[in-house]
């Protein structure tokens, strides 16, 4: 069992022909079924925008791949 694993964020602007921004960071190993609250709070958002932020799980040796993937699209308020 691994000791810890990586997660990466990405966040992409909907709409709008930009680099989606992306922050990688090792938490650790989460028991299957599991959940684990992490803040990402400096990735920067415009007023009144839709986004999709995509969480993936880099864990060696998964036997599903499938599920280590979450992705939400929000919209941040105006101003």
């Amino acid at each position: 069992i691994h000791e810890q694993i990586e997660i990466v964020i990405e966040l992409r602007r909907d709409g709008v022909d930009e680099e989606p921004i992306s922050e990688a960071r090792l938490i650790p190993a989460l028991e299957p079924g599991s959940s684990q609250t992490e803040e990402f709070a400096q990735l920067p958002l415009v007023p009144g925008a839709l986004y999709t932020v995509t969480l993936t799980a880099e864990v060696q040796d998964d036997a599903d791949f499938d599920n280590n993937q979450w992705q939400l699209l929000f919209a941040t308020n105006s101003e």
